[in-house]
């Protein structure tokens, strides 16, 4: 097998150095049936690793070859272990063969001539060797025999010295092993909540063993390596390698310490060690050492221990001095990032200490005397916490955060038990200062969003970094909240003072507006979860009753009432030059702010002009800065959806005049793959005139509050003619040219757009008395209407023109109402012969509302296309599934075509459509398709399908009927022939799964219709008819026949006869 194995990689590794091609997959079958029989094959694999050449210096095999033996080695002792005919006997051969081989090549040799992907696998294998040797071999001495190798080295070099030096090769790769295994017993805590409850035990079974017996010797093996490695480096240089090997033996120190006594690992002997490490010359030594004590004091200890320990340790001395020796500003000298890295350790480090005294504070079981030796500790670690959050280097601050939160949960807690002390106070303000600094972006940062392409990870990161900071500001303000108004407003009140005398900085006046901007969210809100929305309440000192009741007042109230804190902050705001600041990021935010704001112009209106006059230059929607400029255009309309009603008629065409400029349109094709369609890829990806939609939008929204009938019209005419003028000459110019697709997209975005126009304006109710076509508006709208329609006849080829046309015949009805209605034939004629799948899937949608919505009003248009509509409808349902996709666009448009059909007969006085003069020759047709999709769709497609008999029931199943027209001939012989069987049948199948959920609501509406036809044709003529003529012919037993009728009967609809019908099935199916 040996040599099999050998040659399998050989050829596998390098199928291009064989001729003939099946020979390569032989291989891997080979190799892959190898790892499945690791019982039998693991003796092969560590025979191929071990493995030496005719002199015996080296490897006879090559590294792939090795290391595919030990991955054999290492899947046997980790899986299949007891799976051997001896498993007692292959560990102690293994644990005998492995010492040897380390003997000769670590101890002795190159150790693997240093190839890490080798060593690490090795050092696997060792580590389940270790872990099977506890379980195989008693008692268990693998693991003190690997430690002794520690200090062991050729025979013919052996040294006298007692302890022997250590030796280096074999120390790397027992460090290793120790590491390993120490995660593998799972002081790694991730790795252990994922492992089986046997695991567990077992794990907790060595973990005693290794307590028991072999703590002592391991702990003092690795202090002694990290002793001596120390002292090497200083003999020989931060270039040795002594530095890897005092790196690994101080992290070893760490993982043990979690789950060995810890006086093992804390003395004064490796206290000492630890605090001479932490000022080492060497910063990655510095670095493990800091690491190192973070497991130290989070090891799992009793209040009064843990106090004690953190007394003894005394870190906040000893890290306060490291913090003031390694304290950089970033636009000096520079620190490197070794400096930083080193930083972030240590506040990392103090940020431990925090979370085991806060966690002091959550026990419940300690004393008094405990408690308050711990809160004394910590009043005087917070500075430390502080100069650490504070630390101008973003990684140093996320290193605290968790620490910092605790804290403030304790406050928060122990602040309802009572007044805080005056230096948590203290604590509390400086932190709201330093969180404040924080909040600004660095010097040489252009701002979020300043540049187009400004889509780096250091923004995010920055971005992300307040959103935590902010979490933090809210705790505070839990706790204290006038500490949080106070500092709050003092940096916003005082930077925007200030502007008016120059010399403030962009980042500062970013951050006093940022700060407004979040202000509210935090006062509002418990950390994170906003409670109470912000409107013009928010802003006044409101009348007792009215501050009692918390309702919202007359408008014209608001701006007599006194400005609360809060309020007087926002007109600070807002009256300020601050949105005329030089930099793009800090109008942006101003902008944010108004938008957020918005209400509180309810309070003072007449700052209303100011504040949306600065959106409409420069500054907003004609920003240099394209970002900026878009951001703009969705935040106007935003603002105006809110104010436009507080906005006096003749300030509306100021505004529109103002934006005129922006609403032209130009449309870019964008760069294509060669086999891309430009106008797809063009309407898919996002461009600028996504953004000016908002701008349309609003428009729409300043002129349906602008005065009268007459004048609304006037200023829509100004917006809108101006696009059909536009529209019309695209068009033209694609008539001239056919081969220019940029028209088609310009067309495409000019329909858009004046849809967008009335998506501003209100939606209009079917009874809505100004429906009326004579409404000037409206007008204006019905011209806009055919313009797009004269538009989609000539492009109608064009996807993205047949999209944007029924998407703005949706927009434009719900705002004109039925005035635009009788132009849906039109619409449809033009759409119906070029409309794929998945678009007739969106158009019956859209019909489905039409219906729902207007009824009797659409039922000449709908009775005019039924037929035309339901024909392109079968076309494509009758077409061969060629792959998943067409799976998949069938299965949603029989969905589409049921939720139409729904629509239709569930809309009072529509269901005369189906039985027209124009259509009833389809009906038979029609029905015959509801019930194929009620027995073949899927549970949704089914549910929707027998909601349809149910309801055609309902109207046509009494005789003279109850719908718009009579019931079609034959109708109540369908309900026995058809309808009352189907109802059987569907759940009865073998395919209809009983238990889903989903069929659990077929099986409620199929129990629905019985009870629909119960009603309609009585309980004597269906009782009679499912006893004497179904029931029997399905082989129905009668008892259960006749209990299943009297159920039906008896029952009231509802969740008792749903069982019963359910039962019924069950039992007819075979069920008990």
């Amino acid at each position: 097998m040996e040599e099999q194995l050998v040659q399998a990689v050989s050829i596998a590794s390098n199928p291009a150095a064989v001729t003939d091609p099946a020979l390569p997959q032989e291989a891997l079958r080979f190799l892959e049936h190898l790892k499945t029989i690791t019982h039998e094959s693991w003796e092969a694999g560590w025979a191929v690793y071990a493995a030496r050449d005719e002199r015996g210096a080296g490897p006879r095999y090559g590294d792939q070859e090795r290391l595919f033996g030990l991955n054999l080695v290492a899947e046997f002792l980790e899986n299949h272990v007891t799976a051997a005919s001896d498993p007692a006997g292959a560990v102690a051969f293994l644990q005998e063969a492995v010492l040897a081989y380390l003997d000769s090549e670590f101890v002795s040799g190159s150790g693997e001539r240093g190839a890490s992907y080798i060593k690490n696998k090795l050092a696997q294998l060792l580590t389940q060797l270790v872990l099977q040797s506890y379980t195989f071999t008693q008692p268990a001495t693998l693991l003190p025999r690997l430690v002794s190798l520690f200090r062991s080295h050729p025979q013919a070099s052996s040294s006298s010295s007692s302890p022997p030096p250590l030796n280096p090769t074999p120390t790397d790769l027992v460090l290793r092993v120790l590491h390993d295994l120490s995660i593998t017993l799972g002081s790694d805590v991730t790795l252990r909540a994922v492992r089986s409850k046997e695991r567990l035990q077992r794990d907790s079974m060595i973990r005693d063993s290794i307590r028991a017996s072999h703590a002592v010797g391991v702990a003092e093996a690795v202090w002694g390596v990290v002793e001596e490695s120390v002292q090497r480096i200083k003999a020989e240089g931060q270039q040795s390698v002594w530095v890897g090997v005092a790196e690994m033996a101080i992290s070893v120190v760490g993982d043990y310490v979690s789950w060995i006594d810890i006086s093992l690992m804390v003395t004064p002997r490796s206290v000492e060690l630890f605090f001479a490490l932490l000022q080492h010359s060497v910063v990655t030594l510095r670095r493990a050492a800091a690491e190192a004590l973070c497991e130290v004091i989070g090891k799992g200890m009793k209040g009064a221990g843990k106090v004690d320990l953190l007394r003894v340790l005394d870190l906040t001395r000893v890290v306060a001095t490291l913090e003031a020796q390694t304290r950089v500003v970033r636009h000096g000298d520079g620190a490197g990032d070794e400096g930083v890295e080193l930083r972030e350790s240590l506040a990392k480090l103090a940020n431990g200490v925090t979370l085991e005294l806060a966690k002091v504070f959550e026990d419940t079981a300690v004393d008094a005397e405990t408690t308050r030796a711990a809160d004394e500790m910590l009043v005087a670690h917070l500075p430390l916490v502080l100069a650490f959050f504070g630390d101008e280097y973003d990684e140093v601050t996320e290193g605290t955060l968790s620490g910092t939160s605790a804290v403030l949960s304790y406050l928060k807690r122990r602040r309802k038990a009572g007044a805080l002390p005056e230096p948590y106070l203290g604590a509390l303000a400086s932190l709201v200062d330093v969180v404040l600094r924080k909040m600004q972006w660095d010097d040489g940062a252009e701002g979020v969003d300043c540049d187009e392409d400004d889509d780096d990870d250091e923004t995010a990161h920055f971005i992300a970094l307040r959103k935590s900071l902010q979490v933090i500001l809210a705790a505070v303000a839990a706790i204290d909240e006038a500490i949080f108004a106070e500092r709050v407003q003092s940096l916003i009140v005082g930077t925007l003072g200030a502007l008016p005398g120059g010399g403030v900085s962009w980042q500062r006046a970013e951050v006093a507006v940022y700060a407004a901007y979040f202000y509210v969210e935090v006062l509002v809100s418990t950390p994170g979860v906003p409670k109470v929305g912000v409107n013009a309440n928010t802003f006044v000192t409101l009348p007792g009753d009215a501050a009692r009741a918390r309702n919202k007042m007359s408008p014209s109230v608001y701006p007599t009432l006194p400005l609360n804190p809060l309020g007087s902050l926002i007109e600070t705001l807002v009256a300020s030059s601050v949105s005329s600041f030089p930099h793009p990021a800090v109008q942006l935010q101003f902008f944010e702010c108004l938008n957020r704001y918005a209400t509180f112009f309810f309070a003072r209106p007449d700052h209303l002009a100011g504040a949306l006059f600065a959106f409409l230059d420069e500054r907003g929607v004609y920003n240099p800065k394209a970002s900026v400029r878009l951001r703009a255009w969705y935040i106007f309309s935003r603002f105006v959806k809110e104010t436009g009603s507080l906005l006096p008629a003749q300030y509306v065409e100021r505004v529109l005049e103002a934006l005129k400029a922006a609403l032209n349109v130009n449309a870019t094709l964008p760069a294509a793959g060669q086999d891309e369609d430009p106008l797809v890829a063009a309407t898919q990806s996002s461009r600028d005139s996504d953004s000016q939609l908002h701008l349309f939008e609003a428009c729409g929204t300043l002129i349906a509050r602008a005065g009268t009938g007459e004048q609304q019209a006037a200023l829509l005419t100004a917006v809108c003619d101006p696009l059909v003028a536009q529209l019309h000459q695209a068009v033209g110019a694609y008539a001239g040219n056919e081969g220019a697709l940029r028209e088609v997209l310009q067309v495409h975005d000019l329909i858009l757009a004046l849809s967008n126009v009335a998506k501003g304006f209100p939606d209009n109710s079917p009874d809505s008395a100004s429906a009326s076509s004579s409404s000037p508006p409206l007008a204006v709208f019905t011209h806009v209407t055919e313009q797009i329609l004269v538009a989609l006849s000539s492009l109608t080829r064009f996807s993205i023109i047949r999209d944007a046309a029924r998407g703005a015949f949706a927009r434009i009805v719900a705002t004109t109402g039925a005035t635009v209605l009788p132009f849906i034939p039109a619409l449809i004629r033009s759409l119906l012969p070029h409309l794929s799948s998945p678009e007739l899937v969106d158009f019956l949608s859209f019909l489905g509302l039409i219906v729902a919505k207007y009824r009797t009003s659409v039922a000449g248009v709908i009775d005019e296309l039924f037929l035309v509509l339901v024909e392109r409808v079968w076309h494509f349902l009758n077409q061969e599934v060629g792959g998943t996709d067409d799976a998949v666009a069938r299965a949603e448009l029989q969905r589409g075509y049921i939720s139409f059909l729904s629509s239709l007969v569930g809309s009072a006085g529509m269901d005369g459509v189906l039985t027209s003069e124009r259509n009833k020759a389809q009906l038979e047709a029609v029905l015959a398709s509801i019930v194929y999709y009620a027995e073949n769709g899927d549970p949704p497609c089914q549910r929707a399908s027998f909601g349809i008999l149910h309801r055609l029931v309902s109207v046509w199943g009494g005789g003279e009927g109850n719908g718009a027209a009579a019931p079609p001939p034959d109708f109540t012989t369908w309900i026995y022939d058809t309808l009352v069987p189907l109802a059987f049948t569907v759940p009865a199948s073998p395919s209809f799964d009983l238990a889903d959920a989903q069929s659990q609501m077929v099986v409620t509406e199929i129990s629905q219709l019985l009870k629909g036809v119960l009603a309609k044709r009585g309980a004597e003529e269906l009782g009679g008819w499912l006893t004497r003529v179904y029931l029997p012919r399905i082989g129905c037993p009668d008892a259960l026949a006749q209990d299943f009728v009297r159920d039906l009967v008896a029952l009231e609809q509802g969740k008792k006869w749903k069982a019963a019908f359910a039962r019924f099935v069950e039992q007819c199916r075979g069920g008990a």
